[in-house]
């Protein structure tokens, strides 16, 4: 067994922490390498493998690319847009329940749809919307426009 006085110089346990953030094209994104010596020695082979893994990250390009989502894309046969509509309406939510007849008149053509529910394309887009409250009669004529039946069941 070895005694205290024995040991290297060294510290019971080293903690360096670097952090090192990537700003490229305006996202930022803040990494930390923890690495944890009992020696000097392993504490500057650490910190140099931490600047190391640093300067390799700081030339990489971060950023994470998203691609919008449109339901109306998406809603090309009846089925879709009955089973979309259901969901929707099983929420409750008045403002999903316009946007989500929003998405539906604009997979169908908001024009079309206006001229049919007797109202101005502007007033459709306006009304369906999420913060949107559509009038019941607005919402009577999109519903005959898209050739959806509204059923009430308990």
């Amino acid at each position: 067994m070895r005694r205290a006085a024995d040991a290297p110089t060294c510290l019971a346990l080293a903690l360096r922490i670097l952090y090192y953030t990537n700003d490229r094209g305006g996202a930022a994104r803040t990494s930390c390498f923890c690495f944890a010596a009992a020696t000097r020695g392993g504490q500057t082979r650490d910190i140099a493998r931490a600047k190391a893994l640093a300067a390799e990250w700081k030339s990489q390009d971060m950023t994470i690319e998203t691609t919008p989502w449109d339901p109306a894309e998406r809603l090309t046969s009846p089925e879709a847009i009955a089973a979309y509509l259901e969901a929707v309406f099983e929420e409750g939510d008045p403002g999903l329940i316009a946007a989500a007849l929003g998405d539906v008149a604009r997979a169908r053509g908001m024009t079309e749809v206006a001229r049919a529910a007797g109202v101005t394309r502007d007033t459709l887009y306006k009304a369906l919307t999420k913060d949107g409250d559509p009038r019941l009669s607005t919402f009577l004529g999109v519903a005959k426009a898209l050739g959806l039946k509204i059923q009430v069941a308990a």
